[in-house]
């Protein structure tokens, strides 16, 4: 049988076509039958990297988020919503969890809303890891029978596309999660992120991109409107279907091929059953990260890389100074200067883009690589 991916139109976050529209994918991807049973504890584990408002889409949107928890609810499973936002102390977290509405909406409809440190983490070995051979688990998993995803259409810096798979990357400590960011190459992050998606098993996946993010993802973005809900058992087939969506085929997400390589999923779009909304119908052009071109072919690799580099920097006047770069950097290659302003060894420097990711300023940017500041030259001189 295909994987199936369910797609509903929805062109706001109003409630009431949230919830509508969210119900609709849940039923043309199988129904929470399919994968659940009345009086199952339901784990909703959504995107909340910051503290960023809703309309910023940088977050799962708390609508979206609460649409789901009212649908598993009315099935008869009880609800928990957990997350740990990449942000360093729990204060910070929490924060985070407020300011993207996420905790509102839990409180509203009465269910727990938990930070994953809480109850603390386990070790799960992953004998077949291509990274990690050992992954740190919240025990909020051990209570509950179902892991499901509620995540965000964006680009990513790092890892080119971040959705269903990747949004697991944050139900890991931050020790882990500095330890795979210091992969730094394309292909090794990129397997880290699977590693600990093959350690969760999730039962589904929703997608919010009803508002997704291009560009420069996952924080510094722009808001981008696709006006979709996606739902499906299947989160690699998932994440293939919403690449498609937003105009992305042509560019190989690798912990999607990665994934499917290893059994968790299907990745070959001819073989995902997409019901509902039609894909070349919904289909709408993101524009790509700058850094997603950045990685040549294997063997063009050594003479080419050094040209086609990107590396973060940091925009002195946008820079506040608190420290989130300096202590989210796994190379310790981020230091503040006598004026509290962050500075960027290069020599340290494994440009894994923590700093990008997590400032909450928006104060890092990336530096052009050597072939896009020759061809902004020519641009210039024509």
């Amino acid at each position: 049988m295909p994987a199936t991916v369910a797609l509903a139109r929805c062109p706001s976050y109003d409630p009431p076509l949230v919830q509508e529209a969210l119900l609709r994918t849940l039923d043309l991807a199988g129904g929470i039958a399919s994968f659940a049973r009345k009086g199952d504890r339901i784990l909703l584990k959504p995107n909340v990297l910051l503290a960023a408002p809703p309309e910023k889409a940088v977050c799962t949107h708390p609508e979206v988020l609460r649409a789901a928890i009212r649908a598993f609810m009315d099935f008869g499973c009880p609800v928990i919503v957990a997350e740990q936002p990449g942000i360093g102390n729990a204060h910070n977290s929490m924060k985070a969890m407020e300011v993207s509405g996420i905790r509102g909406v839990c409180e509203e409809e009465g269910v727990e809303c938990r930070l994953f440190r809480a109850k603390g983490f386990a070790p799960v070995a992953l004998p077949g890891g291509r990274q990690v051979r050992e992954v740190m688990l919240p025990r909020d998993f051990q209570e509950v029978q179902h892991v499901v995803s509620v995540a965000k259409i964006k680009g990513h810096m790092q890892a080119t596309y971040t959705g269903a798979i990747k949004n697991f990357y944050g139900a890991v400590p931050f020790r882990q999660r500095k330890q795979i960011h210091g992969l730094a190459k394309y292909v090794p992050f990129s397997e880290g992120i699977v590693d600990i998606f093959q350690a969760v098993r999730p039962r589904f996946g929703i997608l919010d991109g009803i508002w997704g993010m291009e560009g420069r993802g996952p924080s510094a973005g722009r808001p981008r409107h696709l006006g979709l809900l996606m739902a499906s058992t299947d989160l690699v087939a998932l994440d293939r279907v919403a690449v498609s969506a937003v105009g992305w085929d042509r560019l190989r997400v690798h912990h999607i091929q990665d994934a499917a390589e290893r059994g968790l999923g299907e990745a070959d779009l001819g073989r995902i059953r997409v019901v509902g909304e039609k894909l070349d119908e919904v289909r709408t052009r993101f524009s790509p990260p700058p850094t997603a071109f950045r990685n040549p072919p294997r063997f063009l690799l050594n003479t080419v890389y050094n040209l086609w580099s990107i590396k973060p920097a940091v925009v002195p006047a946008e820079c506040t100074g608190c420290g989130t770069c300096v202590a989210a950097c796994p190379a310790t290659a981020i230091t503040l200067d006598p004026l509290s302003k962050a500075v960027i060894d290069y020599s340290k420097c494994i440009e894994c883009f923590c700093c990008h990711e997590l400032c909450p300023s928006g104060a890092v940017t990336e530096k052009p690589s050597a072939v896009k500041r020759l061809l902004a030259r020519i641009r210039k001189r024509s």
